[in-house]
């Protein structure tokens, strides 16, 4: 196989078969010369099933890399990067099937811009644009830059980086997606390239979320308003928006306490550091679903014995 490849897929794992075998099943659904693409798959898992499971799959794919990391939750994904060789890279989650034609479209993605090399985020949604700097960039990417499954790189931005420097342990891929603050272009591209698998949350990460959503991402983005990197508007609105989104995690898992893996410990002290006594009325918001919770509950009792 040719080392000029065009496209580095990284999916970084925990080694959870059910999620990761349909992901690599969709990439290798599409009939392309695998000298233009490769595929990474770093597992920091310690599942036998899925280590021989990966050994077999390699077997039948030779653009198919496969790598056990001792990288902490979040770095996996850097561990990923690290052994791209591909011009662009991009990295799938391990929960995220590529749509048909995906594939092909990064492919020509990677065709179309490699001399320009515009930074790209895709997020699969309405909010796609081309923006001039990186304040605005970050503007409209607003509170999504948070999550990595959208995070793109050109192989020579990464290889600037300095990977011997820590990473931020929750959010590792800020560190790459903020640290092109000159280019020309910034992309955010929209279009809708993979699909996410019916997920069972208890089997998700078991990190501290309001700790990583409330306080270290501010954190984050505080520290580039600090640095002169985007406008006070650009914090504003990400932390506003930011807080939508926490008021989303507390309903989900504090008020209608939905079964996850995450560490839920000391939410309301994460929620104030940054957002103070705003939380209070997401307390009352708390009471009323509890009498909505219990005013249903009365009333499936009623209608269960009127069909008995």
């Amino acid at each position: 196989m040719t080392k000029d490849i065009q496209l580095s897929l990284c999916i970084p794992t925990n080694g959870i078969i059910e999620w990761v075998k349909p992901v690599l099943d969709s990439i290798y659904s599409e009939e392309k010369p695998i000298a233009e693409f490769e595929v990474i798959v770093t597992d920091n898992g310690n599942n036998l099933e899925f280590y021989n499971f990966m050994q077999q799959y390699c077997r039948k794919h030779e653009n198919l890399i496969y790598k056990k990391t001792k990288a902490v939750q979040f770095n996996n994904q850097i561990e990923a990067f690290k052994l791209a060789s591909g011009k662009f890279i991009k990295f799938i989650n391990h929960r995220s099937v590529l749509l048909p034609g995906a594939l092909n479209y990064l492919l020509e993605f990677v065709e179309k811009n490699q001399n320009s090399q515009p930074f790209v985020y895709f997020l699969e949604g309405d909010y796609a644009g081309k923006y001039k700097n990186f304040d605005s960039f970050v503007c409209a990417l607003s509170y999504f830059s948070s999550y990595s499954g959208g995070i793109a790189m050109w192989k020579d931005d990464f290889e600037k980086l300095d990977i011997n420097k820590p990473f931020n342990n929750l959010f590792p891929h800020t560190n790459m997606l903020f640290s092109v603050k000159n280019r020309d272009e910034y992309i955010i591209d929209g279009r809708k390239i993979t699909k996410d698998l019916p997920t069972d949350e208890t089997k998700k990460g078991k990190y501290n979320l309001f700790f990583a959503f409330a306080v270290e991402y501010p954190s984050v983005i505080l520290e580039l308003y600090r640095n002169g990197d985007i406008k006070f508007t650009t914090l504003k609105k990400i932390m506003e928006d930011n807080f939508d989104f926490l008021c989303k995690l507390y309903l989900d898992y504090i008020v209608l306490e939905k079964p996850c893996s995450y560490d839920l410990r000391n939410y309301k002290e994460n929620l104030q550091i940054y957002y103070g006594n705003r939380v209070m009325p997401i307390e009352v918001l708390k009471t009323f679903m509890k009498k909505c919770k219990n005013k249903i509950k009365r009333k499936a009792g009623k209608n269960g014995k009127q069909r008995n």
